[in-house]
């Protein structure tokens, strides 16, 4: 026996002038599906009045979204939050094309991807929900500490990004996943990594408040601009870690590298070229294990040239500016 799909559907395509009252007329379809292509302004005030939606389901493949870059008016705090709950449809649309509105929120079809949160809203994650989407609480000014439900395994790019008073982040080691500037100018003051990620991404925890954090064992890469702008004194890397990129951290007063680490950029603690920039080199260690660098007195070797300075310059008594 074939069941057939019985939901009603309401197709807005831009022939009725008025999205809110098309949405009046359709307040018993149960799912809405925009098609087309909208000014800025529509696609602002389209989502404004959907986040108020009690409970309704939207289709959005058929929106034409190749017209401007969604993240750039995203990212623009010049505007109110809610009204871009669709933008932030069309940025989590690899996950699929419909989602689920409901108490403001929204979600995929399936409640399985967390998409949007507003900035005047608690954030409460569902359980159940194992993603949260690219950009789904940026911005939010209630949140000052996350728990994750067991469920979470992936947090997308910019997900928390400049939640402007996040101050603990407390990841379960069943999150596997965290992605580009997920937590970007927030003032995290107390961070606990997932002991399951294997990278930390570019940007990660850009402009935090951190005075030190503990680097996962399974951590294989640290990304540019990781902790840029962070307080970090210190950096100790586990074993594990082989890769680090420019502008990771900036300027601690004391490295340790593993007998894994292979691959350390030049500029890994700042975010300009180091030469002649000796007062910012922080002392080093390196692991005697290692078979490509070796630390003496605080300064960092290669052993392919163990002569001369691996970062341009000698460790000089350099301190952590407090």
């Amino acid at each position: 026996m074939v069941t057939k799909n019985t939901q009603k559907r309401a197709v807005f395509n831009g022939e009725v002038k008025s999205f809110e009252s098309w949405l009046n007329q359709n307040e018993d379809a149960e799912i809405l599906c925009i098609s087309g292509e909208y000014s800025d302004d529509d696609v602002k005030k389209m989502s404004e009045l959907l986040s108020f939606c009690q409970t309704v389901m939207v289709d959005i493949s058929e929106l034409n979204t190749q017209r401007k870059d969604y993240e750039d008016d995203i990212t623009d705090d010049t505007f109110k939050d809610e009204i871009y709950l669709l933008e932030k449809m069309i940025l989590n649309k690899k996950y699929g094309s419909v989602f689920k509105v409901c108490n403001r929120m929204a979600f995929s079809s399936d409640g399985l991807i967390w998409v949007h949160v507003p900035v005047d809203s608690a954030v409460e994650i569902p359980s159940g929900v194992e993603i949260i989407g690219r950009y789904a609480a940026c911005g939010n000014k209630v949140v000052d500490y996350l728990i994750f439900p067991t469920s979470v395994r992936i947090i997308d790019d910019n997900a928390f990004s400049d939640c402007e008073n996040l101050e603990s982040v407390n990841m379960h080691n069943g999150i596997t996943a965290i992605g580009e500037c997920s937590f970007d100018g927030c003032p995290i003051e107390y961070l606990r990594l997932s002991n399951s990620l294997k990278i930390i991404p570019a940007c990660c925890f850009a402009g935090n408040y951190l005075t030190n954090v503990v680097i996962p064992s399974s951590v294989k890469k640290i990304e540019a601009s990781a902790f840029h702008a962070s307080h970090l004194k210190e950096l100790r890397l586990p074993e594990g870690v082989e890769s680090i990129k420019c502008d990771a951290v900036w300027s601690p007063g004391y490295v340790w590298f593993p007998s894994t680490m292979r691959e350390i950029d030049k500029d890994f603690f700042c975010d300009a070229p180091i030469q002649g920039r000796d007062e910012e080199t922080p002392y080093i260690d390196v692991d005697e294990r290692n078979p490509w660098f070796f630390s003496k007195n605080g300064t960092l070797f290669s052993r392919d040239n163990p002569d001369k300075p691996y970062l341009g310059c000698p460790y000089n008594g350099y301190k952590w500016r407090e």
